[in-house]
Order: structure tokens, then C-alpha cells, then sequence
């Protein structure tokens, strides 16, 4: 089945969820959405629409990524440790809001996309195949999308 849908709401909600079978949500790159928000949306969603979550920049972004700004991150500490799959305590709590959204949402798909400075070193990829064969397989699908 093929569905229709946007990055993001660049409509009234109501109006996009008449329109629309799916959408992705971007803001969870920068920071997960209260869960008090994904229940609504899910709530005003019609049953069958479908929606991807954009996961959590702390997990694939390294804190030089000018996103982090954006995101309004202030734990320097924390952040450090953050991006590129890294075995940290931060990663895996990232990985556990994204994966609560995924689940509040009832969402298919989690889509992780890496940054340019992800390339295919031996560190890089060791990490990413930790991070996968760890995370517990829940009911939505993983996807990668490579930038650079």
C-alpha cells in the first residue's frame, strides 16, 4: 500500500488528517514531543493514518551539529557523549523517548538519519551494529537514511 504524507504538518493537523495517510515527524530529531502531544495527535489521527518518527538527533548526531543549537540543548556534560550510535548512557535514554513516542504514535517506522560525518569507518559502523543487535524489536520498523 502506498500512502501520501509530508515532513512535518505544514497544515492545520485537522485539515492534513482529511487530506493525508501519513506524516513524519521531524521535531523528534531536535527533542521527542511531550507524550501529552503524541496522544493527541494520535487521538485526532484517523486510525488507519500512518506516522514515521524521526529519531532523536542525540543518537546519530555528533554535538557539532548545528541542530543541537537549535534544539536548545544546554547539558554540554550529557551532550558529549551523544551521536553516532556511541555505547552511552545518553544514547540509550534518546533511544527510549524515541522509542516511547514511536509507540505512543503507534507509528510504523523510526527513521534514523545519520549526518555526512558518519562515513564507514571501522568505529562507526562497530557502533551502529551495537546500537542495533541491543535495541528490543517492538511493533515499528527501522529505517537509515544516509546523508553525504
Amino acid at each position: 500500500m502506498l500512502r501520501a504524507g509530508c515532513s512535518g504538518f505544514p497544515v492545520a493537523r485537522s485539515s492534513y488528517f482529511r487530506r493525508l495517510g501519513a506524516v513524519e515527524i521531524v521535531s523528534s530529531f531536535l527533542k521527542p514531543p511531550k507524550p501529552e502531544t503524541a496522544r493527541t495527535w494520535r487521538e485526532e489521527a484517523p486510525s488507519d493514518f500512518d506516522f514515521c518518527v524521526q529519531a532523536w538527533q542525540r543518537i546519530t548526531h555528533l554535538p557539532s551539529s548545528p541542530s543541537y543549537a537549535r534544539a536548545g540543548e544546554k547539558d554540554a556534560k550529557a551532550v558529549a557523549r551523544c551521536g553516532h550510535f556511541k555505547p552511552s548512557d545518553e544514547v540509550q535514554r534518546a533511544w527510549q523517548a524515541t522509542a516511547e513516542l514511536a509507540e505512543t504514535l503507534r507509528a510504523r517506522f523510526v527513521l534514523f538519519r545519520t549526518a555526512s560525518t558518519f562515513y564507514p569507518n571501522a568505529d562507526h559502523l562497530r557502533d551502529m551494529y551495537r546500537f542495533f543487535k541491543a535495541v528490543r524489536r517492538r511493533t515499528f520498523a527501522l529505517a537509515w537514511e544516509p546523508r553525504g
